[in-house]
């Protein structure tokens, strides 16, 4: 079956983001250029942040005080948002269920992911 998605059916946000753990943050840098970037399961407790090939568990946090997001526009800084909540991100690995049966402790992405895809904490 083929899905079309028409512009009315995606909603683009600004947000800050924590990234912990290992990364490359040029390749991050390049994939946010690009739009390769993608919230998965946003409106839960637990999202999952991918970015390019690479996946992030997250949580919900409140910030202390605000935080401003600015654009550089011609020289001049514009600001673009304002918010007291961030993404809190760890990086995930991708296991296998065999590996999983062995080793139950290890993942901690609820069971919506399908089970070859299912992201652990490192």
């Amino acid at each position: 079956m083929t899905s079309v998605f028409t512009d009315d059916e995606w909603e683009e946000t600004t947000l800050v983001v924590e990234l912990n753990g290992v990364l490359d943050a040029q390749m991050v840098r390049q994939a946010v250029a690009e739009g390769h970037v993608t919230l998965r399961r946003a409106e839960t407790d637990r999202p999952i942040l991918q970015i390019a090939n690479s996946l992030y568990t997250g949580k919900w946090q409140r910030t202390v005080g605000t935080d401003i997001i600015l654009q550089a526009e011609g020289g001049q800084l514009k600001v673009v948002s304002a918010t007291d909540k961030m993404l809190k991100t760890e990086k995930a690995l991708l296991t296998s269920m065999n590996n999983e049966k062995q080793n139950p402790k290890d993942h901690n992405v609820a069971s919506q992911q399908r089970p070859s895809q299912r992201p652990t904490k490192k």
